[in-house]
């Protein structure tokens, strides 16, 4: 290909990564042939035909690049529905996921469109193709988001049961005890022995592990006490005041830390930070002292103290 083709495969058949004006198609990435048609593949995308699954997008400490683009299609068997449920987003604000409803793969109708931060509430289901969209267009990267269908009709959220559209189910709706009212896993916690028979145990994982399960009043990484966070991960003194480190996990600190509490950042560079603010900002009456600029998912700390405010697991 050459001049003002994005791609060139030797034909002008949309939906096989090079477009019938010879550009790039989401979910694709072509590369040129020597003397010969380009060779597009699949990188973002796919057809999925099986009665249950995930499509995740991202996650995992890098997430996903800038302008990632991307596709799935979920096609039941006739006479079945699909059951749609996103059980976690972490996008920047104009990264969507679009969840349609379609009569063919290029025919749909949106039934709902997500962005930000936290895991919306609900199942979608349609008795038919269901198309999962991602566009990211925003000048900074999330982590991403998973998507779980079944084709059967999920039960109630605390029924003791966990299903295919369930990370876990404990019996109760009750947030803040590992298993939310929402029956994703919270962080800091664990959750296991669930099934379609039986309700899932949770527990916090463990003090000292970097992530502040909601039983915990901190948690700073270590088992060490005379530090603000004591060896049984409980506040020492008052305002409750902790130490972080590089390693610690600021979003789970920030987003579960009680009212009042204040978190001293060490100098270095914070790999998980959720987002970037302006300086002298604080919320839920929560601190974070530290400085230098934060970009997002890395923060470098340099010399001078500043008070920031991040968005964490809560949605502050």
């Amino acid at each position: 290909h050459g001049g003002y083709e994005g791609s060139d495969d030797g034909n002008t058949v949309g939906g096989d990564g090079c477009s019938p004006t010879c550009q790039v198609e989401a979910g694709y990435t072509c590369s040129e042939g020597s003397g010969a048609p380009d060779t597009c593949t699949c990188v973002c995308c796919g057809d999925h035909t099986a009665t249950s699954g995930n499509i995740t997008v991202g996650w995992g400490a890098s997430g996903y690049a800038l302008n990632t683009k991307c596709w799935y299609t979920i096609t039941p068997a006739v006479g079945q529905t699909v059951y749609a449920r996103i059980s976690a987003l972490d996008t920047e604000e104009g990264d969507t996921v679009k969840v349609s409803s379609c009569t063919s793969a290029s025919s749909c109708t949106a039934m709902g469109t997500y962005s930000g931060r936290g895991a919306p509430a609900g199942v979608l289901s349609y008795a038919g193709m269901v198309k999962v969209e991602f566009d990211a267009t925003s000048c900074a990267a999330g982590r991403g988001f998973t998507l779980d269908w079944a084709n059967a009709a999920p039960r109630g959220c605390g029924d003791g049961f966990r299903d295919l559209l369930e990370r876990c189910d404990d019996g109760n709706t009750a947030d803040n005890d590992g298993c939310s009212s929402e029956c994703t896993v919270e962080a800091g916690f664990g959750c296991s022995g669930g099934s379609t028979s039986a309700a899932d145990t949770c527990a916090a994982l463990a003090c000292g592990d970097n992530i502040k399960a909601a039983t915990e009043e901190c948690d700073d990484g270590n088992t060490d006490n005379g530090d603000g966070c004591s060896a049984t991960c409980t506040c020492e003194g008052s305002p409750c005041t902790y130490h972080a480190t590089p390693s610690s996990h600021l979003a789970s600190l920030v987003g579960t830390a009680l009212p009042g509490t204040v978190i001293v950042l060490a100098n270095g560079t914070y790999d998980n930070v959720e987002m970037h603010m302006e300086l002298e900002f604080t919320t839920a009456g929560v601190s974070v002292v530290g400085s230098g600029f934060l970009p997002h998912a890395k923060a470098s700390l340099g010399d001078y103290n500043s008070v920031w405010d991040l968005e964490g697991a809560g949605g502050i």
